[in-house]
């Protein structure tokens, strides 16, 4: 059956634009901008950078040790906890889901579909001409793509998130990632497929564009700067990305008003009332600027994470992948939405 869909799109659709959207999919969002990821760099800099905060900020000088670091790296109450366990299994049992329900791809043959990258080629080419340059980009171009590549998945990545939040039914399936009330790295892996869905289309798009402006003037051919595989720039900042869904909040000082840290990202987590609706960002702190949602946490600023009012509606993978259904549902059905909380 999926081959007969296979051949059905791959005769209806211009081959060309097959390719396209393979190529915006495997080389472009999949290897750079893979999310949440797991990866052994990320790992051991974020136990780094927990175990110098440890010792920086927590350990009194007489009570350092590597038994007290490890305690407070791996707190018995946190990744024991109900929730944790919950994310464990929905962890694996996600990963299976997506091994034979391919959404990014589906996703993206979508993008290709509404010709984001052929349009914005073919409109460029009205306006200027088709382009005659025919050599290769330079590192000043280089760098330029990769900033501005990363700048476009970031905005899209932050516009989605924020969309999650404001209109009622996206805010039903948003609502599984909020549900963690404790946060481990792998509650970054709590998130809805149809939440996923959405935000990967954003990002696609946004990425297809930009990659076609810059491909008009690079004929030949552009490509961004990588490390191990990853877009430089959300390599470098996801050095510490573990650390977002943790206890340790751990900040970047006077560079949190450039950069969206740890702690940041935790408070956005938070259930109490003057957190709602802040710090959407994931790298750059610049769209919640604008958006006037940025919240810098204080260090010492305590929060409670979940959804406590629902809490009982989010407790095993059935309900995480099926309640919010029901939720979206009779909110199209006639009942009077509840106001979106971050």
């Amino acid at each position: 059956m999926l081959e007969q869909v296979k051949a059905f799109l791959a005769a209806w659709m211009d081959p060309q634009l097959v390719e396209l959207a393979g190529k915006v999919y495997w080389g472009v969002v999949a290897p750079l901008f893979a999310q949440p990821t797991i990866h052994w760099a990320f790992i051991s800099c974020s136990l780094v950078a927990a175990a110098a905060y440890y010792y920086a900020c927590v350990a009194r000088n007489g009570e350092r040790s590597l038994t007290g670091c490890f305690r407070y790296i791996f707190p018995k109450a946190i990744y024991a906890h109900p929730s944790a366990v919950l994310d464990y299994k929905y962890y694996v049992v996600t990963q299976f889901v997506f091994r034979y329900l391919p959404i990014g791809k589906f996703v993206a043959g979508l993008a290709a579909v509404l010709y984001v990258s052929e349009g914005m080629r073919w409109l460029l080419e009205a306006v200027f001409g088709e382009s005659t340059h025919r050599g290769a980009p330079g590192w000043i171009a280089i760098a330029v793509y990769t900033l501005v590549v990363t700048l476009a998945y970031d905005f899209a990545r932050w516009f989605g998130h924020y969309l999650h939040h404001r209109i009622p039914v996206l805010w039903e399936f948003h609502k599984v990632h909020h549900s963690a009330e404790v946060l481990t790295p792998i509650s970054s892996f709590r998130a809805h497929p149809v939440d996923q869905a959405i935000e990967f289309f954003l990002r696609t798009v946004a990425v297809s564009a930009v990659s076609a402006v810059f491909g008009y003037f690079y004929p030949v051919g552009i490509t961004m700067v990588t490390i191990m595989g990853f877009g430089a720039i959300s390599f470098i900042f996801h050095l510490v990305g573990h650390l977002r869904h943790s206890h340790v909040p751990f900040s970047f000082g006077p560079f949190d008003r450039v950069f969206v840290s740890p702690h940041m990202h935790q408070l956005h987590h938070s259930a109490q009332r003057e957190h709602y609706d802040k710090n959407f960002g994931f790298i750059f702190s610049l769209w919640d600027q604008l958006a006037g949602t940025l919240y810098i946490p204080r260090q010492d600023e305590k929060f409670i994470l979940g959804l406590p009012d629902e809490a009982e509606k989010y407790r095993t993978v059935r309900q995480l992948y099926f309640q919010p259904f029901i939720g979206a549902a009779r909110l199209l059905f006639g009942e009077k939405p509840q106001r979106a909380l971050s």
